[in-house]
């Protein structure tokens, strides 16, 4: 209370206006403005300076009349704040810095083991088959490898059958001929280059029923395919028929045919 007096370390009075500290100086100012047990929460001007203060009274539940009183300089104010934003600021610059590096990290630990299993797919790709995937990763990763080394192992098993068939078929002495789906000749051994007048790499994947198929039996031979390949069924399939075929230079010419079908995974 300004009303209220201090005693000095000789003895004497003072009042709370005449001590020296400025900040209780305005504070006294302030409480003779708005009169002693109001509070306050705002800024006000003393001596050219600017304050915050806070006064709220207190005690009153047990009959004090009392009033507690907090002002800081609006310098000594706006330096904290200006303190706790470029700490703030530093605090969240590290922030980020941390979400990129953790990023690119996981980027890199993500992104690795798959152009691991990139590379090797493509050298499986190129024809290295007994390339095997290994890598020591997150378990999808394990899965994916082995996957791609089954896949492969299978391939080779087929590609090794394959060669042994054609290496059978390529010794026989009857001509064989080998056919997919759509007709075309994914197989002619040399009994058929002789027999037809074909060499072999220039009728592999070529309509085998524009080559060795004499014309007026074509419509027939077609419409035979379609139902083989609805039913499996044909007159002509596991027997032995007597037919006519057709050589490159044109010559129609009597054969036995024995149509033997199967299948043959890759």
């Amino acid at each position: 209370n300004s009303n209220f007096d201090f005693i000095n370390a000789d003895g004497s009075l003072r009042g709370l206006g005449e001590l020296p500290n400025v900040q209780l100086g305005a504070i006294n100012h302030l409480v003779d403005g708005i009169g002693y047990g109001a509070p306050f929460a705002d800024s006000f001007e003393h001596n050219d300076a600017v304050y915050y203060a806070e006064i709220s009274p207190i005690g009153q539940g047990l009959g004090l009349d009392w009033s507690l009183a907090s002002i800081e300089p609006e310098q000594d104010f706006l330096g904290q704040v200006d303190a706790g934003f470029q700490r703030s600021w530093i605090s969240s610059l590290i922030a980020v810095e941390l979400a990129i590096l953790f990023g690119l990290v996981a980027a890199r630990w993500l992104v690795n083991p798959l152009r691991k299993l990139v590379l090797e797919v493509r050298r499986i790709a190129g024809g290295e088959l007994d390339a095997e995937v290994a890598i020591s990763h997150a378990s999808e990763y394990v899965e994916l490898g082995q996957a791609i080394n089954e896949m492969t192992s299978g391939l080779r098993d087929r590609i090794h059958i394959r060669e042994r068939l054609e290496a059978t078929t390529q010794s026989m002495l009857d001509a064989i001929v080998t056919i997919d789906p759509s007709g075309r000749i994914v197989e002619f051994n040399r009994s058929a280059e002789t027999m037809f007048g074909y060499e072999r790499g220039a009728v592999m994947q070529q309509p085998m029923a524009e080559l060795i198929i004499p014309s007026d039996m074509r419509t027939a031979h077609a419409a035979g395919m379609r139902h083989f390949l609805k039913t499996g069924e044909g007159p002509v399939i596991n027997n032995r028929i007597e037919i006519t075929a057709a050589r490159s230079d044109g010559t129609i010419f009597p054969i036995e045919l024995t149509v033997a079908p199967f299948v043959f995974e890759g």
